[in-house]
């Protein structure tokens, strides 16, 4: 393969950006692969001191932007890669086990900051894109589900879920992730119906397609 399409798919946390990943997989099918940016955490051993009192997950530097960027340059050549694995629970990356992704006409971003060209980790990120998408939700909304989805999910407490995102996630989003969505060729706006969301991901796949030079006939939509 000559080549990978790299779309970047950003948002807020629990803004819908996985879901509409997922019908996006479902669509391209053999298309496409998925990088998430949570694989790319340096953990708390790794992290800069500044981001350790309290433990902020949200800012750039909590991740391993060089590599990650590394691995998407990879991509674009067409190349498989070994994707670190991140534990969430444990808060550390795997020292023995990796994902290894194949090749594939597309590359999904999942996360939250592949568009914050703003800061200087990020920005060489840019050039190796080739559409990239923006999911927003109300604050509210996603706060009821980040909260859901870190208790069931995550043996996380609601009341140090709630603690955290007043403490780092709304600041970054406020910082970081709110300013990229300029970036973003498209934006849409999740607002929690399903089949909104079916019709919303049928259209950015159509748009994907058209600049990736896939064949909309080859598309399950």
């Amino acid at each position: 393969m000559d080549s990978s399409f790299i779309v970047p798919i950003v948002g807020p946390s629990a803004s819908g950006k996985t879901k509409l990943l997922k019908l996006l997989c479902e669509i391209f099918w053999a298309f496409a692969e998925i990088v998430p940016q949570d694989s790319y955490y340096l953990g708390p051993e790794f992290m800069p001191s500044f981001l350790l009192d309290p433990d902020n997950y949200d800012h750039p530097e909590s991740l391993e932007w060089s590599l990650l960027i590394q691995d998407i340059s990879d991509r674009k050549k067409g190349l498989a890669i070994r994707m670190p694995v991140y534990s969430m629970p444990q808060h550390r990356r795997s020292s023995d086990v990796v994902d290894v992704i194949g090749p594939s006409e597309i590359t999904f971003i999942d996360g939250t900051l592949a568009l914050a060209f703003q800061h200087r980790i990020i920005a060489p990120l840019r050039p190796y894109i080739g559409m990239s998408v923006f999911v927003d939700a109300p604050r509210a909304l996603r706060a009821e589900r980040r909260v859901k989805r870190d208790v069931e999910e995550r043996g996380r407490t609601e009341e140090s879920v709630r603690s955290q995102l007043k403490a780092t996630v709304w600041p970054m989003e406020d910082m970081w992730l709110m300013p990229s969505k300029d970036n973003a060729d498209i934006v849409i706006y999740n607002t929690g119906s399903l089949e909104d969301l079916k019709r919303k991901a049928r259209f950015v796949a159509g748009a994907i397609a058209l600049a990736a030079g896939i064949p909309i006939a080859a598309l399950d939509l």
